[in-house]
């Protein structure tokens, strides 16, 4: 069945469902370990499809595609669209990270620095602790966005 365009999002019911697909067949195909795409992920999609589809907002799909990508605990990981003005960590920090817990519990700490990167010219160091973004507490498995255009 094919809903009408929201006035909102500009996507109807079908092409949402689409675009899911097509991210879902990029992870089947292109992750760095499908073998880790089982039975979790499984009912990590099929919990997540009715909110992903029936989302009434560009904002509140994107949401529902990262809240489920994030079921894959990477940081290397999400969706955003292409007129976001925000970037994924890795390419807003040249940087990946991990979580663990830590003295200020569960957050993320920076496994690997890229020479150049906007971490590396911020003076993060692999072994740092990510506590804030903006003066945001980021706890796991909450994934940090990043402003674009602003240091």
């Amino acid at each position: 069945m094919n809903t009408p365009p929201s006035r909102e999002s500009g996507l109807t019911g079908k092409a949402k469902h689409e675009v899911l697909e097509r991210v879902l067949k990029a992870l089947d195909s292109k992750f760095y370990k499908p073998e880790l795409l089982g039975q979790d992920w499984q009912n990590a999609v099929a919990i997540h499809r009715a909110t992903i589809e029936s989302a009434a907002t560009a904002d509140a799909f994107e949401q529902a595609m990262m809240d489920l990508l994030q079921t894959l605990k990477t940081s290397h990981l999400g969706f955003f669209h292409g007129a976001a003005r925000r970037a994924s960590s890795r390419a807003a920090l040249s940087a990946t990270y991990l979580s663990d817990e830590t003295a200020h519990g569960s957050r993320w700490i920076f496994q690997d620095v890229h020479d150049g990167g906007a971490a590396a010219v911020a003076g993060v160091e692999p072994g740092n602790i990510l506590l804030r973004v903006d003066g945001k507490e980021i706890v796991p498995p909450e994934h940090p966005v990043f402003p674009m255009g602003r240091l």
